[in-house]
C-alpha cells in the first residue's frame, strides 16, 4: 500500500481455528481500512459493545443503503500474514494490488478449483486445501500486474 495504516486488533474466526493447529496460541488478527476514522470507529464500536445494535433489520438495511451510496475509500487492499514460536523463528507473508473484489473472486475461484480436485468431505478450512502458500499466492500474481507478493 502507498501509506503507512494503524492496524487494530480483531476477533476474527481464523485466529481460534489456527489456535489448535499451530504450536502457539499467540495468534491474531488485525484489520485496517482506507479511513483510520472508518478503522478506529469499527474498532471501538465492537469494543464497547455497541456494533450489538446491529443485529436489529431496519437498522441493518438503513446502513446498507447509506454504505451503497457512499464512498469510503479506494479499491487498494493488503494481507499480511506471520507466524512463529518467538522473533528468532517467525515467518511473514504479504500481498497487495488494486481491485479488492477482483482478489477476492479469483482467490474464490482458486478454492473453487481446490476443494473440486480434493478428495476432502465435510467442513473444511482453506488451510486444508492450500498446502504451499508461497506457491498460491505466486499463482495469484499471474491474474493482475498490480498484484504483488513478499514472500
Amino acid at each position: 500500500m502507498d501509506k503507512k495504516r494503524r492496524f487494530f486488533l480483531f476477533n476474527f474466526s481464523d485466529q481460534h481455528s489456527l489456535a489448535g493447529l499451530w504450536p502457539t496460541k499467540n495468534i491474531k488478527t488485525r484489520l485496517a481500512f482506507d479511513s483510520f476514522l472508518i478503522t478506529a470507529l469499527l474498532f471501538w464500536s465492537r469494543k464497547i459493545g455497541l456494533t450489538k445494535v446491529l443485529q436489529y433489520k431496519p437498522l441493518q438495511r438503513a446502513l446498507h443503503r447509506l454504505f451503497y451510496r457512499i464512498n469510503l475509500g479506494t479499491d487498494r487492499f493488503a494481507v499480511k500474514g506471520s507466524c512463529g514460536m518467538d522473533q528468532q523463528e517467525l515467518y511473514e507473508a504479504s500481498f497487495s494490488g488494486k481491485s479488492e473484489a477482483k482478489i477476492t473472486a479469483i482467490v474464490a475461484a482458486e478454492l473453487t478449483i481446490l476443494v473440486m480436485q480434493s478428495p476432502q468431505t465435510g467442513v473444511k478450512h482453506i488451510h486444508d486445501f492450500v498446502l504451499d502458500i508461497p506457491n498460491f499466492i505466486k499463482q495469484l500474481e499471474r491474474y493482475d500486474r498490480d498484484f504483488r507478493s513478499v514472500l
